[in-house]
Protein backbone atom coordinates (compact mmCIF):
# COMPACT_ATOMS: atom_id res chain seq x y z
CA UNK A 1 0.00 0.00 0.00
CA UNK A 2 2.82 2.38 0.86
CA UNK A 3 4.57 1.64 -2.47
CA UNK A 4 1.31 2.40 -4.35
CA UNK A 5 1.05 5.76 -2.57
CA UNK A 6 4.71 6.47 -3.39
CA UNK A 7 4.10 5.63 -7.05
CA UNK A 8 1.06 7.94 -7.14
CA UNK A 9 3.08 10.79 -5.61
CA UNK A 10 5.89 10.20 -8.09
CA UNK A 11 3.41 10.28 -10.98
CA UNK A 12 1.88 13.53 -9.68
CA UNK A 13 5.33 15.08 -9.45
CA UNK A 14 6.20 13.89 -12.97
CA UNK A 15 3.17 15.50 -14.63
CA UNK A 16 4.16 18.86 -13.09
CA UNK A 17 7.62 18.89 -14.72
CA UNK A 18 8.50 21.03 -17.74
CA UNK A 19 9.57 17.85 -19.56
CA UNK A 20 6.12 16.27 -19.19
CA UNK A 21 4.32 19.47 -20.23
CA UNK A 22 6.41 19.66 -23.41
CA UNK A 23 6.00 15.92 -24.02
CA UNK A 24 2.21 16.11 -23.62
CA UNK A 25 1.97 19.15 -25.92
CA UNK A 26 4.12 17.44 -28.56
CA UNK A 27 2.06 14.22 -28.42
CA UNK A 28 -1.25 16.12 -28.61
CA UNK A 29 0.04 18.28 -31.47
CA UNK A 30 1.18 15.28 -33.52
CA UNK A 31 -2.01 13.32 -32.86
CA UNK A 32 -4.35 16.21 -33.74
CA UNK A 33 -2.35 17.23 -36.82
CA UNK A 34 -2.47 13.65 -38.08
CA UNK A 35 -6.16 13.16 -37.26
CA UNK A 36 -7.35 16.47 -38.73
CA UNK A 37 -4.92 16.68 -41.64
CA UNK A 38 -4.02 20.32 -40.86
CA UNK A 39 -1.35 22.11 -38.87
CA UNK A 40 -2.10 22.01 -35.14
CA UNK A 41 0.22 23.43 -32.48
CA UNK A 42 -0.03 23.52 -28.71
CA UNK A 43 2.53 25.49 -26.73
CA UNK A 44 2.20 23.71 -23.39
CA UNK A 45 -0.19 21.40 -21.58
CA UNK A 46 -0.38 21.40 -17.81
CA UNK A 47 -2.33 18.86 -15.75
CA UNK A 48 -3.13 19.68 -12.16
CA UNK A 49 -3.69 16.56 -10.10
CA UNK A 50 -5.81 14.93 -12.84
CA UNK A 51 -8.78 17.25 -12.30
CA UNK A 52 -7.73 20.38 -14.25
CA UNK A 53 -6.07 21.07 -17.55
CA UNK A 54 -4.47 24.22 -18.93
CA UNK A 55 -3.20 24.52 -22.49
CA UNK A 56 -1.49 27.56 -24.02
CA UNK A 57 -0.95 28.83 -27.53
CA UNK A 58 -3.38 26.48 -29.25
CA UNK A 59 -3.38 26.90 -33.02
CA UNK A 60 -5.52 25.06 -35.59
CA UNK A 61 -5.13 25.90 -39.27
CA UNK A 62 -7.80 25.51 -41.90
CA UNK A 63 -7.18 23.42 -45.03
CA UNK A 64 -5.65 26.44 -46.80
CA UNK A 65 -3.12 26.83 -43.94
CA UNK A 66 -4.76 30.03 -42.67
CA UNK A 67 -5.61 30.53 -38.98
CA UNK A 68 -8.94 28.88 -38.16
CA UNK A 69 -8.64 28.94 -34.36
CA UNK A 70 -6.03 30.38 -32.03
CA UNK A 71 -6.43 30.40 -28.25
CA UNK A 72 -3.85 32.02 -26.01
CA UNK A 73 -4.99 30.04 -22.96
CA UNK A 74 -7.59 27.34 -22.40
CA UNK A 75 -8.40 26.10 -18.90
CA UNK A 76 -10.87 23.48 -17.77
CA UNK A 77 -11.54 21.41 -14.69
CA UNK A 78 -13.25 18.06 -14.62
CA UNK A 79 -14.07 14.93 -12.69
CA UNK A 80 -12.24 12.17 -14.54
CA UNK A 81 -14.54 9.52 -13.05
CA UNK A 82 -17.62 11.18 -14.55
CA UNK A 83 -16.50 10.47 -18.13
CA UNK A 84 -18.63 7.82 -19.85
CA UNK A 85 -18.73 6.27 -23.28
CA UNK A 86 -21.58 8.60 -24.28
CA UNK A 87 -20.59 11.79 -22.48
CA UNK A 88 -17.51 13.79 -21.54
CA UNK A 89 -18.59 16.37 -18.99
CA UNK A 90 -16.28 19.20 -17.96
CA UNK A 91 -17.19 21.53 -15.11
CA UNK A 92 -15.78 24.84 -16.29
CA UNK A 93 -14.11 26.04 -19.46
CA UNK A 94 -12.24 29.33 -19.79
CA UNK A 95 -10.97 30.59 -23.15
CA UNK A 96 -8.69 33.63 -23.04
CA UNK A 97 -7.32 35.52 -26.03
CA UNK A 98 -9.11 33.61 -28.75
CA UNK A 99 -9.05 34.40 -32.46
CA UNK A 100 -11.62 32.52 -34.57
CA UNK A 101 -11.85 32.95 -38.35
CA UNK A 102 -14.75 31.18 -40.06
CA UNK A 103 -15.72 31.79 -43.64
CA UNK A 104 -15.58 31.08 -47.32
CA UNK A 105 -12.38 31.77 -49.23
CA UNK A 106 -12.75 32.91 -52.84
CA UNK A 107 -14.04 30.02 -54.95
CA UNK A 108 -14.97 27.80 -51.98
CA UNK A 109 -18.49 26.45 -51.51
CA UNK A 110 -18.07 25.22 -47.92
CA UNK A 111 -17.02 27.01 -44.76
CA UNK A 112 -13.38 26.55 -43.81
CA UNK A 113 -14.50 24.79 -40.62
CA UNK A 114 -16.43 22.06 -42.49
CA UNK A 115 -13.57 19.54 -42.29
CA UNK A 116 -13.63 19.86 -38.49
CA UNK A 117 -17.40 19.40 -38.37
CA UNK A 118 -17.12 16.35 -40.62
CA UNK A 119 -14.39 14.87 -38.41
CA UNK A 120 -16.53 15.00 -35.28
CA UNK A 121 -19.73 13.71 -36.84
CA UNK A 122 -18.32 10.78 -38.81
CA UNK A 123 -17.63 7.39 -37.20
CA UNK A 124 -13.93 6.63 -36.95
CA UNK A 125 -12.46 4.00 -39.30
CA UNK A 126 -10.77 1.92 -36.65
CA UNK A 127 -13.45 2.05 -34.00
CA UNK A 128 -16.83 0.38 -33.60
CA UNK A 129 -19.88 2.01 -35.12
CA UNK A 130 -20.65 3.73 -31.82
CA UNK A 131 -21.06 7.48 -32.19
CA UNK A 132 -18.70 10.05 -30.69
CA UNK A 133 -19.47 11.01 -27.09
CA UNK A 134 -21.20 14.30 -26.34
CA UNK A 135 -18.88 16.99 -25.00
CA UNK A 136 -20.55 19.07 -22.28
CA UNK A 137 -19.26 22.10 -20.38
CA UNK A 138 -21.38 23.04 -17.37
CA UNK A 139 -20.05 26.62 -17.55
CA UNK A 140 -17.92 28.42 -20.13
CA UNK A 141 -16.26 31.80 -19.98
CA UNK A 142 -14.88 33.69 -22.98
CA UNK A 143 -12.34 36.45 -22.32
CA UNK A 144 -10.96 38.96 -24.84
CA UNK A 145 -11.74 36.91 -27.94
CA UNK A 146 -12.04 37.96 -31.59
CA UNK A 147 -14.43 36.40 -34.13
CA UNK A 148 -14.25 37.01 -37.88
CA UNK A 149 -16.81 35.75 -40.40
CA UNK A 150 -16.06 36.30 -44.07
CA UNK A 151 -17.36 35.34 -47.50
CA UNK A 152 -14.89 36.29 -50.19
CA UNK A 153 -17.30 35.13 -52.91
CA UNK A 154 -19.50 38.20 -52.38
CA UNK A 155 -18.75 41.74 -53.49
CA UNK A 156 -18.69 44.22 -50.57
CA UNK A 157 -21.67 46.59 -50.62
CA UNK A 158 -21.04 50.16 -51.75
CA UNK A 159 -24.33 51.70 -50.63
CA UNK A 160 -23.97 50.98 -46.90
CA UNK A 161 -21.32 50.55 -44.21
CA UNK A 162 -22.52 47.18 -42.90
CA UNK A 163 -21.06 44.20 -44.78
CA UNK A 164 -22.69 40.94 -43.72
CA UNK A 165 -19.97 39.06 -45.61
CA UNK A 166 -17.10 40.51 -43.59
CA UNK A 167 -18.00 40.77 -39.90
CA UNK A 168 -15.39 41.23 -37.19
CA UNK A 169 -16.29 41.19 -33.50
CA UNK A 170 -13.51 42.04 -31.06
CA UNK A 171 -13.09 42.07 -27.28
CA UNK A 172 -15.75 39.39 -26.85
CA UNK A 173 -16.34 38.55 -23.21
CA UNK A 174 -19.10 36.39 -21.85
CA UNK A 175 -20.46 33.60 -19.72
CA UNK A 176 -22.37 30.61 -21.04
CA UNK A 177 -23.74 27.46 -19.48
CA UNK A 178 -24.82 24.00 -20.65
CA UNK A 179 -22.44 24.28 -23.61
CA UNK A 180 -22.94 21.00 -25.49
CA UNK A 181 -21.36 19.58 -28.63
CA UNK A 182 -23.05 16.47 -30.04
CA UNK A 183 -21.89 15.29 -33.46
CA UNK A 184 -22.16 18.40 -35.65
CA UNK A 185 -24.51 20.40 -33.39
CA UNK A 186 -23.63 22.98 -30.76
CA UNK A 187 -26.06 24.32 -28.17
CA UNK A 188 -25.61 26.66 -25.20
CA UNK A 189 -27.29 29.27 -23.04
CA UNK A 190 -25.79 32.76 -22.90
CA UNK A 191 -25.77 34.36 -19.45
CA UNK A 192 -24.10 37.54 -20.70
CA UNK A 193 -22.01 38.57 -23.71
CA UNK A 194 -20.30 41.78 -24.78
CA UNK A 195 -17.93 42.85 -27.51
CA UNK A 196 -17.12 45.55 -30.04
Amino acid sequence: MLSLLGLALLLLALVQTKWFKNYAADKATRYLSNELGVDVNIGEIELSYFDALKATDIYIADQKADTLIYVSELQTDYDLFSFTRDEIRLNDLRITGGNINIGLARGDTQLNIQFLTDYFKSPKKDKSSASSPALIFDKAEIIDTRFHYYNQNKVPPTSRAFDENNMIYSNINGHLHDFTIVKNAISFHIDNMSGT
